[in-house]
């Protein structure tokens, strides 16, 4: 697999997701140290078989749920303090060089009044549509995910996704908790 623009390869990213997954949730175990007493030697054994079952506290699946949390709660709390409202008068499609990628549009839109105001289409789920032509009518009111294009509703928002990485974070949270009482 070929690297694109900024996106590290394939095999790249899940060695950092393992090198992450494995310094945050792993479970360190106490390296015995060795005595050089013999007649100590039982209570030894026993004493290093005890620090091996014991395990130290985990912080990964809290760092997980935080950073699922708030990657989701971004994206929906984005998309929801859009407000819009006019008719779209001019639009400039800017992409990231030399690949084209990621690519952005800044709309100029028209309100009803005669104000005008600039909106900034991106490349992820919180922004509205990069393709609109000029003349569209677009209504986006504040703390809605949904819109409408020239009287059409539209809800395209993959709510759904981010709903469920909000709860497998709370999941993780619940694993970390269960983690912390098994101590």
């Amino acid at each position: 697999m070929e690297q694109v623009g900024w996106l590290p390869r394939a095999s790249e990213s899940c060695r950092w997701i393992i090198i992450i997954w494995r310094t945050t949730s792993g479970v360190f175990q106490r390296e015995p140290r060795l005595v050089a007493h013999p007649q100590r030697h039982r209570l030894m054994v026993r004493s290093v078989a005890v620090m091996q079952t014991k395990r130290s506290a985990t912080y990964g699946p809290i760092l997980i749920a935080v950073l699922l949390w708030l990657f989701s709660g971004s994206e929906i709390y984005q998309r929801a303090t859009i407000e819009l409202n006019g008719t779209i008068v001019s639009s400039t499609t800017t992409c990231m060089q030399p690949w084209n990628n990621r690519c952005a549009t800044e709309y100029l839109v028209k309100a009803h009044d005669g104000s005008q105001q600039s909106y900034v289409a991106g490349p992820t789920d919180k922004s509205l549509p990069r393709r609109l032509s000029v003349g569209t009518v677009v209504v986006k009111r504040r703390w809605a995910l949904s819109y409408s294009l020239n009287g059409r509703q539209v809800a395209d928002f993959p709510i759904f996704f981010y709903s469920g990485l909000l709860i497998l974070g709370g999941g993780c949270v619940i694993w970390w908790l269960l983690l912390r009482k098994r101590q």
